[in-house]
């Protein structure tokens, strides 16, 4: 049974907490519509990861949505936020009220422009 605090978290906090710090993104699951929703996102942050060619940087962050909104997310979807695409890498966490799940970028970095310098 859950205590008084996180009933009233989940009747009263999340939903505040999501008009103020949450931003907008679309969850989008593989080969379905695209579902718009708020969710709570992290810092982008860099990683490191080993490869048969050497080390790869890649581009990651974590995204906390309403349970609401998404109640079972694949790990095959997508979410973008702010124009960027990224895909689920997997499930950190899963709440009564929110889902926090880890993304990896998906689009490139840094465009080169040919003859940029001369």
């Amino acid at each position: 049974m859950p205590s008084t605090f996180d009933t009233l978290m989940d009747e009263l906090g999340s939903p505040v907490l999501l008009e103020y710090v949450g931003e907008p993104l679309t969850y989008t699951p593989a080969g379905g519509a695209g579902v718009a929703c708020t969710g709570i996102v992290g810092f982008e942050e860099d990683e490191e990861e080993e490869t048969l060619d050497g080390r790869r940087r890649k581009r990651v962050r974590d995204v906390s949505l309403s349970t609401d909104d998404v109640a079972a997310p694949a790990l095959n979807a997508t979410v973008t936020i702010g124009g960027v695409e990224y895909a689920i890498e997997r499930v950190v966490s899963k709440s009564a009220t929110f889902t926090r799940l880890a993304l990896r970028r998906l689009s490139a970095l840094e465009v080169t422009v040919g003859k940029y310098r001369g």
